[in-house]
């Protein structure tokens, strides 16, 4: 119930939730994985 009046909120507000927050992090994390293997393949 309250959970559900704070997600309106956050959403009114353009403000990420919590687990849109940690999705965010987990595919960052992902780009980063990413990005450091493209620049070994790139050096060798």
């Amino acid at each position: 119930m309250i959970e559900d009046g704070v997600d309106a909120v956050l959403e009114t507000m353009r403000i990420a939730s919590q687990g849109e927050v940690t999705k965010l992090e987990r595919q960052v994390k992902a780009l980063q994985r990413k990005v450091r293997e493209l620049e070994r393949s790139a050096a060798a």
